[in-house]
């Protein structure tokens, strides 16, 4: 499972993504720092892509962290792992990617 290293307004701590990546499965699941998100990986070499997203749909306080994550997960196209972090690329410029790094499990 790893959390989203992005700078946001809220109260990164409480509103944290979290995704956990299954590899035997090609699945993943997790959180979106509000609602819960599962569905489908696939890795090819460096590209990367999910399948469609399922999750629950209900309102939180802060839905900045939610809004941002989910369009650009749709748009993932290839990954890189550095230092222990999961480097997630945008397919259309790699300039732009979201870091998750790795947690220890509870």
């Amino acid at each position: 499972m790893g959390s989203i290293e992005k700078n946001f307004s809220g109260n990164l701590a409480a509103d944290s993504p979290e995704l956990a990546l299954d590899a035997a499965t090609s699945r993943v699941s997790g959180t979106t720092g509000c609602n819960t998100v599962m569905g489908s990986y696939t890795v090819n070499g460096s590209a990367f892509s999910f399948g469609p997203l399922a999750g629950t749909r209900k309102m939180c306080p802060n839905m900045e962290i939610e809004n941002y994550l989910l369009p650009f997960l749709s748009n993932v196209g290839s990954y890189e792992i550095k230092d222990g972090r999961l480097f997630l690329y945008d397919k259309a410029d790699k300039a732009k990617y979201i870091v998750f790094s790795k947690v220890k499990p509870a």
